[in-house]
């Protein structure tokens, strides 16, 4: 009868435990669509429902723990989080700290800048001589390629950042994706505009996980798959991205 009692109560808590690890999960502070910090301990945009949807399917919990952007990989490496979200860009340079996922998403670069500055069709000579601001250094690269002549780039640490100077002045065009491009577009009081992709660069979106933790990695592949094959993405997508 106890031996009996014991598997009722083992069969009972088994679904339980499969809740038991809880994921540290590393995010921007602020990074719309994919990441807006609406207080200290809740998130919103496409990233936050994304990762919430992939914990859901892998029975962990998830804890989402804020820091500056150009940190989050850091934090990944040397094991502060699990893994982290906010429109990570798989690079090779990135790839050396830590594994990434199949990707979710693919951005192309684009390149904005104060609407009043720019009066006629955009076109490359503009960036001549321009400081330009980026928030990853993959966009280092596409401006390589572009041959823009005497540009001073500065990478920033957030988002916010960038766009605080360019709206002060400080630098005069930033390159960043399609998303963010059309977000701050539409959320800027008409003062930043997106004149559109220089030439049609690609990268790829994914999750960043510990290097370390190749179970986790192959759990977060297969809720991903899962993910991009739902109507869940369809709703964050057209949410949060589709109307920009």
């Amino acid at each position: 009868m106890v031996r009996k009692y014991c598997i009722i109560m083992l069969l009972f808590l088994l679904p339980l435990c499969t809740y038991g690890r809880t994921l540290k999960i590393g995010v921007s502070y602020f990074d719309p669509p994919f990441v807006i910090q609406l207080d200290p301990t809740h998130f919103d945009g496409f990233d936050v429902s994304m990762i919430r949807y992939v914990c859901k399917t892998m029975r962990f919990d998830c804890e989402l723990i804020a820091f500056k952007r150009d940190r989050l990989l850091n934090e990944v490496e040397n094991g502060t989080v699990d893994l982290a979200v906010s429109d990570l860009v798989i690079s090779d340079k990135n790839a050396s700290k830590v594994n990434f996922s199949i990707p979710y998403l693919i951005n192309i670069t684009h390149v904005i800048g104060l609407k009043k500055q720019v009066k006629n069709p955009f076109i490359i000579d503009l960036l001549y001589n321009q400081k330009i601001g980026i928030t990853d250094e993959s966009y280092q690269q596409h401006i390589n390629i572009l041959k823009i002549k005497n540009p001073i780039v500065s990478l920033y640490g957030q988002d916010d950042e960038m766009i605080d100077a360019l709206n002060r002045g400080k630098i005069g065009f930033a390159f960043v994706d399609t998303y963010t491009a059309s977000y701050w577009s539409n959320n800027s009081s008409d003062l930043i505009a997106d004149f559109g992709s220089p030439l049609h660069f690609e990268s790829l979106v994914a999750v960043a996980v510990n290097s370390k933790d190749q179970a986790l990695l192959e759990d977060i592949n297969r809720a991903l798959t899962q993910y991009r094959n739902s109507q869940q993405f369809i709703t964050d997508y057209n949410k949060y991205l589709l109307f920009f």
